[in-house]
């Protein structure tokens, strides 16, 4: 039996049973040696029916593994149960002419069954199990994340966004790897629960709200506004139309962000240069 193994439930019941009636026998069988069915039934508190089906099964078994061998313990137990039903005949013979000299009444075979066990060493003497306690926490060894690093959770993160790159799950992890190939984190779905826990958050692009007076955005807008001034200057004609509306598709739909808002960026190489009519 491996270490550390904790029996079920039902396989108390079973192991109890066995030894209760192995116990009850110390000083002598309760039922005869030969009858092997009638004591494995009591025993291990199963039908008739369902030994058969074992013995069947054990049988066929030993059969395909050791056809030779099996051959020959066949007719050594035949052998075997020949001679106990000879002596035992003899035996019971002379003991029933010895306690009944003058009447000979009709003979009456006992059949055992699944609750013998309790007439035979009493109703008590085999306790109920109870379901296995855990020890300890089973399944994986539980991650914990030291201060290093999850600052380089947070470092990586923020090298996602100088780089223009939305943070998500999959680049943040194939990134953390890249630069440690042993880091702690192996998985998608444990790095997410370690995000959350550090105070980032999962969110859809168009619920982010960006502080106007952010970097990125301040930045953007002087881009835009200059870009927007030379066009006017050389009396260009400029009609609008609604981006999103051109470039459904192209955005990221869920990034991380912190606490600050920020990783909802966009990405200009990906999306194209904003469409002008010009006329």
């Amino acid at each position: 039996m491996p270490k550390g193994k904790e029996f079920s439930k039902n396989e108390k019941a079973i192991l109890f049973r066995v030894m209760a009636f192995v116990d009850s026998e110390k000083y002598g069988p309760k039922i005869p040696l030969y009858n092997v069915t009638d004591r494995l039934q009591v025993m291990l508190g199963i039908s008739r029916q369902t030994i058969t089906k074992l013995r069947q099964e054990m049988s066929q078994w030993a059969t395909e593994n050791n056809p030779m061998e099996e051959e020959q313990e066949d007719e050594d137990e035949k052998s075997e149960t020949r001679t106990q039903h000879q002596l035992t005949f003899v035996k019971s013979d002379i003991e029933v002419k010895q306690s009944l000299p003058l009447a000979v009444g009709r003979k009456t075979k006992r059949r055992w069954t699944t609750s013998s066990i309790t007439t035979i060493v009493g109703p008590t003497s085999v306790p109920s199990p109870i379901s296995p306690k855990k020890k300890g926490h089973s399944g994986r060894k539980k991650i914990v994340l030291t201060e290093y690093e999850e600052d380089v959770i947070r470092y990586q993160f923020h090298l996602l966004l100088a780089s223009k790159q939305y943070p998500t799950t999959a680049k943040l992890l194939t990134r953390l790897l890249e630069d440690t190939p042993d880091f702690p984190i192996q998985s998608e779905s444990t790095l997410l629960r370690h995000m959350h826990r550090l105070g980032f958050k999962y969110k859809a692009t168009a619920k982010i709200s960006i502080p106007l007076d952010a970097t990125n955005f301040v930045a953007s807008r002087a881009k835009y506004f200059r870009y927007l001034n030379d066009l006017r200057s050389n009396d260009v004609i400029v009609c609008y139309h609604d981006e999103t509306w051109t470039n459904s598709g192209d955005e990221q739909r869920y990034v991380w962000v912190d606490g600050k808002g920020e990783g909802g960026l966009r990405k200009n190489e990906e999306r194209g240069e904003l469409d002008f009519f010009l006329i």
